[in-house]
């Protein structure tokens, strides 16, 4: 979720290391959650792995 305004990250495009929110294009990177647009908002990132067919993600 967004800090912005709450915004679907999750449906937001992701282009190389950067995920932007569809409502008012706030922009996070996914390794590090670190706002783009201003760096003192973060969101939450997970680290992610593929093994095979499984994806894990490190909660």
């Amino acid at each position: 979720t967004c800090v912005h305004r709450g915004g679907p990250l999750g449906e937001g495009d992701v282009e190389g290391d950067v995920v932007s929110c569809p409502w008012h294009n706030w922009q996070f990177n996914v390794k590090t959650g670190t706002c783009v647009n201003n760096p003192s908002a973060k969101v939450t990132a997970y680290e992610v792995t593929v093994e095979g067919t499984d994806i894990k993600v490190r909660l």
